[in-house]
Parts: structure tokens; C-alpha cells; sequence
């Protein structure tokens, strides 16, 4: 959920070593421009395919920006390349959990 008319999520999936290592496996990025707060967002990654072993983990990180990948969206509905950065506001983000509202991962398994 967003304070904001628009917003960026980006989302890196990696795999934690048994050792601590951090070896990203997939990503994803999503502009919601004029989003409905009432609609999950939803952000594909990019195809892989990793066998984890025991003492391994995965790890889910959330960024809402990846500049200078993706332009810098103002939060104002606007679009970002037609925007001045004076034009831009800061952005608020939350990550709803428990009940109705409950955040997910789904990551198919196989064998």
C-alpha cells in the first residue's frame, strides 16, 4: 500500500548460502500508476530454476526504487520522464501481513 497516487515496487529473489553468501537469483519491477489500494500488487520475476540445499534459504528483498535502472517516480500519478524532480514527493510504502491481508510468495516446486 502507498500514501501515493503512484509508485515503484522492485523485488530481488536470492539465495542465501549456508555459509551467509547472497547469490541473486530473479527479479522484478512494477510501476503502479493510479493504483486501486483495495487491489493486491503483484510483481512477476523472471524465470529460474535453483535446487536449495540443506542449510540454504531464500530471501525476498523489497526496494521502491532502482534508479537509474527505472526513472524516478515522482508519486504523483505523473509520468516519471515527463516529471521534474521538483515535482516529485516523498513516497510512503507499507507491506500488509495477518488475515485478509496476509503478504505472499508463490513459488512453484518441483519434485
Amino acid at each position: 500500500m502507498s500514501d501515493a497516487p503512484s509508485f515503484d515496487v522492485g523485488c530481488v529473489l536470492s539465495r542465501i548460502g549456508a555459509g551467509g553468501q547472497v547469490l541473486p537469483i530473479a527479479s522484478g519491477y512494477r510501476h503502479l500508476r493510479r493504483h486501486d489500494p483495495a487491489e493486491p500488487v503483484t510483481v512477476p520475476l523472471r524465470a529460474c530454476c535453483v535446487t536449495l540445499m540443506p542449510g540454504e534459504a531464500l530471501r525476498l528483498s523489497l526496494s521502491a526504487a532502482a534508479f537509474p535502472a527505472f526513472p524516478v517516480n515522482p508519486g504523483t500519478g505523473a509520468d516519471p520522464t515527463q516529471c521534474g524532480i521538483a515535482d516529485a514527493r516523498i513516497i510512503q510504502l507499507g507491506l500488509r501481513h495477518g488475515g485478509d491481508q496476509a503478504s505472499c510468495v508463490r513459488l512453484p516446486v518441483i519434485g
